[in-house]
């Protein structure tokens, strides 16, 4: 692992974490030869550089709290792979290994909040940066009955942005795959958080009454999204009482975009299932959304705007081999298909 500094030249180091430490904002850190880094790492206050070239950082078990909820005014303690905060933190060419270890988690820390703690693969909190060509995986409790667990932990990225100041981050061309319950999360005012040309896959068709209810990509709490040229794929089931989402704005910033992206079905045992799925959600608030240009394979619903969404723009989306129905298994009802919907006053 090289240091490289403008003016004292390059440094060798053993661990990624050593690196970080020794580093001064402007640095770059190669990361060469491949393998695997079995360490948490945490990045404060420092613009840094770190290009993986085909790394793979992995969750050392079992897996220490870094982050506490109370110091940020957050929910809930957290446990990350990697954890940025306050900086300026650019990565590339890395793969995030969650291990499943979500089950090794220590308990809630007397400091915290109520909630037990998070299971994560990447944090940024109260920083800026770009991910690109950045694989995250594993973020996840150990399967229970061959699927994701319904604990409400495990999520790939998440982007935290709590005392209102203007940040960007940003993930491109990369990929989310086996995480529990989100693949993203960007919350906070003032944040623009963009999803450029991604995959995010879901733990596919799950099934039972307890069954995850995942989100492909949640933007919340004021956030700005701009959601581009993303595959969401393999999230759903049949539960009437909550519904799984592709892309979730929940309360996020006027104008959040949704654009170019596909949003295929789940499957079970490689036939495409019809699921109480809702590839797009836009709920509270979110005034001037623009969603055009999404296509919809194998699913029932499109978009759904609820709860004072004003003045949206859609045009240009499509649908392919979309179902007619789904009986969902809370209630055994049957929901029947539509493309768009609109709930609640001041639509």
């Amino acid at each position: 692992i090289e240091l490289i500094n403008a003016t004292s030249g390059t440094t060798t180091y053993a661990t990624l974490q050593e690196a970080v430490d020794a580093a001064a904002s402007g640095d770059t850190i190669e990361i060469t030869g491949g393998g695997v880094l079995t360490e948490q790492v945490i990045i404060e206050g420092k613009d840094l550089t770190i290009n993986g070239n085909g790394v793979t950082i992995e969750m050392p078990s079992p897996p220490t709290l870094t982050l506490f909820a109370d110091t940020y005014g957050g929910s809930r303690d957290r446990a990350a792979v990697i954890t940025v905060i306050d900086g300026d933190v650019d990565i590339t060419g890395v793969t995030v290994d969650g291990a499943g270890l979500g089950n090794d988690m220590p308990g809630t820390a007397s400091t915290s909040a109520t909630r037990a703690p998070d299971y994560e693969g990447i944090l940024y909190v109260n920083a800026e940066g770009t991910m690109d060509g950045v694989t995250v995986t594993g973020v996840r409790d150990a399967y229970v009955g061959g699927q994701v667990s319904g604990n409400q932990r495990g999520v790939a990225v998440v982007v935290l942005n709590t005392d209102g100041t203007p940040r960007s981050v940003t993930f491109q061309n990369g990929t989310v795959e086996d995480f529990q319950k989100n693949g993203f999360v960007g919350d906070g005012a003032g944040l623009t958080f963009s999803v450029l040309d991604s995959t995010v896959t879901g733990g596919g068709f799950l099934v039972g009454s307890g069954a995850q209810a995942q989100n492909g990509i949640q933007v919340s709490g004021g956030a700005v999204g701009i959601i581009d040229g993303n595959t969401v794929e393999e999230i759903g089931y049949t539960r009437g009482d909550w519904s799984t989402s592709g892309v979730l704005a929940y309360a996020a910033g006027d104008g959040t975009v949704i654009t170019n992206n596909t949003f295929t079905g789940a499957t079970s045992g490689g036939s495409q299932m019809a699921t109480t799925h809702i590839p797009i959600y836009v709920y509270g608030e979110t005034d001037n959304a623009v969603v055009t240009g999404n296509n919809f394979d194998h699913t029932v619903f499109g978009v759904v705007f609820s709860n004072n969404t004003d003045d949206p723009t859609v045009s240009g989306n499509t649908w392919t081999n979309q179902y007619e129905s789904v009986t969902e298994t809370t209630n055994n009802a049957v929901w029947t298909a539509s493309q768009y919907e609109i709930y609640a006053g001041a639509n």
